[in-house]
């Protein structure tokens, strides 16, 4: 058998932490399964318009048409007023997007244009991902925190899962995606699965380490604020909780943040250098965290980002107060827990980091918060169903006396907030209207 009868048998029944890689990966495949199932069925309830936004797109098309060598792989842009002035794009790297040019690149080699249906299905595909990847760390954070029995645990994961994909916010990733959708969807979500399966499986610390210099590097290459809010999130947490400075293992955060953040700049210098540029453009620190005082975006002081938000996907879409109650009471009520017992270090470990980095991202970058609500918002979502999910629902079910029940009603509120949120992303993305009954038909039974 693909895994040992004695070893699911323990697993199943929680007597023994029996955690293997073969385990981890049956499970993440099921979760993986139960997203893909879950995809099919939103796209269905609320299918998309087949256009595919985003500024990645004529980035792309222009290297796969034009030549990728001829812009450095660099994003530039013509002037508006005079077409043979260039500018080089300086706040964001493009490394995401040289997968997608190879893939396009192929295509277009192949059938002489490019694809659409790619870009539809690269967001899509990533979209699935990202649910199959918060279900995956739920169920981890069950495994570590919680004496649940696999099918409290797997129910749990599916709704946090579900609900996370059903999100306005992240459901609009399948027509819109760019780089800050991949930093917050796919690589923290790894980063936090890798930290959790290490501790669970007791993985080898030069394995791990390796895991995390990878995910770091892939990070900082894509987004570098981010990467580095997230990595004093996580210094910040271990020196609070009396961690060592011999013990903090800097080197695997901070080392390749740095070594990779160098090679970015001088990919920029070396374009702005060999290639015909006339200057630079893009959005620095001052505009970002608000501090050049423009009220473009923010009319107010930083608590004005909650009510100068920008409406995207649509004014119905931004409306999840109900989710957000829930999930930052659930995330009061763990971290109260967790000061008072010991069983949530883990747990604390991983989801404070993540509170932290929303904390920060809030003051450091209070304008960039308000202009990439992809971003932002979804990193608040992460947040609260890893606390409603991953601690809530998991006190809940260990506590009760009828875990039956319970787990029912956790179900029913998850299809409450999935069907409520599908709703408000419909209300600004409406389906074309259908003739449900032709002119040739009448509402009398013949």
């Amino acid at each position: 058998m693909f895994i040992k009868s004695d070893k699911l048998f323990l697993f199943l029944t929680n007597q023994e932490q029996a955690f293997s890689a073969r385990l981890c990966f049956c499970i993440f495949l099921i979760i993986l399964c139960f997203s893909l199932l879950f995809g099919i069925f939103c796209l269905r309830a609320v299918p998309q318009p087949k256009t595919v936004e985003g500024w990645h797109v004529p980035l792309v098309e222009s290297w796969v048409t034009k030549g990728f060598w001829r812009t450095g792989g660099l994003t530039i842009y013509q002037g508006k007023a005079d077409p043979n002035e260039h500018y080089l794009y300086k706040t964001s790297s493009p490394v995401a997007y040289y997968p997608m040019y190879i893939v396009q690149k192929v295509i277009h080699t192949v059938r002489g244009k490019t694809s659409m249906t790619f870009w539809r299905m690269h967001n899509i595909s990533l979209w699935i991902l990202s649910g199959s990847l918060i279900g995956f760390v739920t169920f981890l954070l069950l495994t570590n925190g919680f004496v649940l029995d696999l099918r409290y645990r797997s129910i749990l994961s599916f709704c946090s899962s579900a609900v996370y994909m059903a999100h306005p916010m992240v459901y609009a990733a399948t027509i819109m995606m760019n780089y800050d959708h991949i930093t917050t969807m796919i690589l923290i979500p790894i980063l936090v699965a890798v930290t959790l399966y290490a501790h669970l499986s007791h993985t080898d610390e030069r394995i791990h380490t390796k895991y995390i210099i990878v995910l770091v590097a892939a990070l900082t290459a894509i987004n570098p604020p981010t990467a580095a809010l997230y990595i004093a999130s996580i210094i910040g947490f271990n020196v609070v909780s009396g961690v060592t400075l011999k013990d903090l293992r800097l080197k695997e955060y901070i080392l390749p943040f740095i070594a990779v953040f160098i090679l970015i700049k001088m990919h920029m210098l070396l374009g702005q250098y060999l290639l015909d540029v006339t200057g630079t453009v893009g959005s620095g620190f001052r505009f970002r965290s608000g501090l050049d005082g423009a009220r473009d975006y923010m009319t107010g002081g930083y608590w004005s980002i909650f009510y100068d938000r920008i409406q995207w996907p649509g004014p119905h879409s931004i409306r999840w107060a109900g989710y957000f109650f829930l999930g930052s009471t659930a995330l009061a009520l763990s971290l109260f827990v967790a000061s008072r017992t010991a069983q949530m270090n883990l747990y604390c470990s991983q989801v404070l980091p993540l509170a932290m980095l929303v904390v920060l991202y809030f003051f450091v970058f209070a304008q960039g918060a308000v202009i990439h609500p992809y971003q932002y918002d979804i990193l608040i979502v992460i947040l609260f169903t890893f606390s409603i999910f991953g601690w809530g629902g998991g006190w809940l079910l260990q506590w009760a006396r009828v875990k039956g029940v319970l787990a029912y009603f956790v179900v029913a509120v998850s299809i409450v907030f999935v069907m409520m949120h599908l709703r408000l992303y419909a209300l600004d993305n409406p389906s074309p209207v259908h003739n449900w009954f032709p002119n040739t038909a009448t509402l009398s039974p013949i």
